[in-house]
């Protein structure tokens, strides 16, 4: 399989993987505890996270070499946080929140395990916090180096790096009604946009043998 087929795979993977993932994240039930793991909605849109972060993860080696010798220390840096930070926050704690969550709530016994993340032990919260952060720094390197270097629409690269932090700030808004959809999470859904656009980029720019040598994209 030549270069250029496993770049546009990857730009490919990128795309389909962004857009579950925004969709299903711009989606996610404003309940949490208890309620929450006994909405029926919440474990396919948990499902959707999950295999929106592993499609997204698959093609994000490509998407990060495409732009490696202009990106410099801070992509490499912002690819292995994304990288790690997605896999340990979406990809491993998303089968407990579907499939374990619900069988918790269902019993008195264990619904106590559901307050917060927390009382699942300190194990879990050092496992699960470090991965937000890791990923949120994540998300900011690597839309800095999209930036900088030049090879994706810059633009891009500025939605990915807000994306993360205006989730946060605009956290105050999951209680404003706005029927199935999450306001607080425009953020992540500027995100996806931002990676799924240069997923879309380098679909359709990968002809050059080698991919440093891609010459950078016009505004």
């Amino acid at each position: 399989m030549s270069t250029v087929t496993l770049f546009r795979l990857s730009g490919l993977a990128v795309i389909i993987g962004m857009t579950v993932f925004g969709l299903g994240s711009f989606l996610t039930p404003r309940d949490t505890g208890v309620t929450g793991a006994l909405d029926p909605f919440v474990p396919p849109d948990d499902l959707a996270k999950l295999f929106g972060s592993l499609i997204f993860l698959i093609g994000l080696p490509g998407l990060y070499a495409f732009q490696a010798s202009r990106a410099g220390w801070l992509g490499l840096a912002g690819f292995l946080l994304t990288f790690f930070g997605l896999a340990i926050l979406e990809v491993s704690t998303e089968v407990v929140f579907a499939f374990i969550a619900p069988v918790l709530a269902a019993h008195a016994e264990t619904r106590f395990l559901l307050r917060d993340q927390n009382a699942l032990g300190q194990g879990f919260a050092i496992y699960f916090f470090p991965s937000i952060f890791g990923t949120l720094l994540g998300f900011i390197s690597f839309g800095i180096a999209t930036f900088r270097a030049h090879v994706y629409p810059r633009w891009t690269g500025v939605l990915i790096a807000i994306g993360e932090v205006l989730t946060i700030v605009m956290d105050p808004l999951k209680s404003v009604p706005s029927g199935p959809f999450r306001l607080d999470r425009l953020g992540i859904l500027a995100t996806a946009l931002g990676f799924a656009w240069c997923g879309w980029r380098l679909l359709r720019q990968a002809t050059a043998p080698r991919a440093s040598t891609a010459v950078p994209t016009t505004q």
